[in-house]
C-alpha cells in the first residue's frame, strides 16, 4: 500500500492511504520501490510492484498501469526504480528481465487529446430529436513533440451516459501537432431526457496503448438534451 505523511501532532505525522478506488486503484500487491518525478514530485510518482509499474499524476487519487504503455515486461519490479532529473529517463530494475530505461518527458513522448476546435459532433444533429439514429465524429490531436508509434493501435470511444455506443481504432503514426478526423463505428438512438456525451482517446480507463507525456487529458465531455 502507498501512504503519505501529513501534518500531525505530538505523536508525529498522520499517514493517509492513497490507493485510488475502483478501476483507477492501485492493485493490492507488494511494492518494491517508489520514484517521484523531479519535475512534479508533489503529484507524479512511479511505483514498482509485483505486477509491474503504476503511476499517478494527482498524488495518488488515481493510478494507471504504466507497464504495457511504457513497453516494460509484465514482471515484478525490485527496489531499483528512479527518475533521472537531467535526462528524464525512468530506470527500472526487474526480477529476471534485466534493467529498463524509458524516456518520460513530455518533450520526448506523444500526447493525444480530443480536440475542442473542432469539437466532437453528433449527426444528424448535436441536439437530436427523440428516435433519431445518431452517429459520432471527433478530431484527435497529437499535441506532443513526437509522433505516435507506427502500427500501435489506439482507440477512440463515444459514450452516452457512461455506456459506449461507438468506437474507432487505428494504428497509423500521428505526427507531432497533427490531427486526425475519425468517425465511430456504431450508432445511438436518441431517447428523451438530459444526456452526457463522453469521448475518450487512448484513455487509461480503457485500452491504453500509447505512452504519452500526459496521460490525464484524454477525454472530452458535454451535456445535451433530447426533447
Amino acid at each position: 500500500r502507498v501512504r503519505v505523511a501529513g501534518p500531525g501532532g505530538a505523536l508525529g505525522p498522520i499517514w493517509t492511504r492513497v490507493q485510488g478506488s475502483d478501476s483507477t486503484a492501485m492493485p493490492n500487491v507488494g511494492i518494491g520501490g517508489i520514484a517521484r518525478d523531479p519535475d512534479d514530485p508533489t503529484n507524479t510518482w512511479y511505483v514498482g510492484t509485483e505486477v509491474g509499474v503504476f503511476y499517478t499524476q494527482n498524488a495518488g487519487s488515481t493510478w494507471s498501469n504504466a507497464t504495457a504503455p511504457l513497453g516494460l515486461p509484465n514482471v515484478a519490479i525490485g527496489w531499483s526504480i528512479e527518475v533521472n532529473p537531467v535526462t528524464r529517463y525512468l530506470t527500472v530494475g526487474t526480477f529476471g528481465r534485466g534493467i529498463w530505461r524509458i524516456p518520460l518527458s513530455g518533450g520526448t513522448l506523444p500526447d493525444l487529446i480530443v480536440s475542442t476546435s473542432p469539437a466532437p459532433t453528433m449527426s444528424p444533429s448535436n441536439t437530436p430529436a427523440r428516435g433519431q439514429v445518431v452517429s459520432f465524429k471527433a478530431t484527435i490531436r497529437n499535441q506532443g513533440a513526437v509522433a505516435t508509434p507506427n502500427l500501435t493501435n489506439y482507440r477512440v470511444t463515444f459514450s452516452i451516459d457512461g455506456s459506449v455506443k461507438s468506437t474507432w481504432t487505428g494504428g497509423s503514426a500521428l505526427g507531432a501537432s497533427s490531427t486526425l478526423a475519425v468517425t465511430g463505428t456504431g450508432t445511438w438512438t436518441a431517447t428523451r431526457g438530459s444526456h452526457t456525451l463522453l469521448v475518450r482517446v487512448d484513455d487509461t480507463g480503457l485500452a491504453n496503448h500509447v505512452a504519452e507525456g500526459n496521460e490525464g487529458n484524454n477525454t472530452y465531455s458535454r451535456t445535451f438534451s433530447v426533447p
